[in-house]
């Protein structure tokens, strides 16, 4: 009885323990994609203003991906 309470906790430890590593990777990927999107957003800005509207359709389309997995991960 108390070896199968044992399983049941270090089981519900590691799916815990999982997840936390997921959301942490997860935010770790948003402030690199963050601090890619607004380098290049400083460039471009600077030496090539004319692709400003290209560069905010696809900072937008990633933005909403990004949404779109945190809804789904709740």
């Amino acid at each position: 009885m108390q070896v199968e309470q044992k399983n049941n906790s270090i089981d519900l430890f590691m799916e815990v323990y999982n997840c936390n590593i997921i959301n942490i990777v997860y935010k770790l990927v948003q402030i690199v994609f963050s601090v890619i999107f607004e380098t290049a957003k400083m460039t471009l800005s600077l030496f090539f203003p004319s692709t400003l509207s290209i560069f905010y359709q696809k900072f937008l389309f990633c933005q909403k991906l990004f949404c779109h997995f945190d809804r789904q991960k709740e």
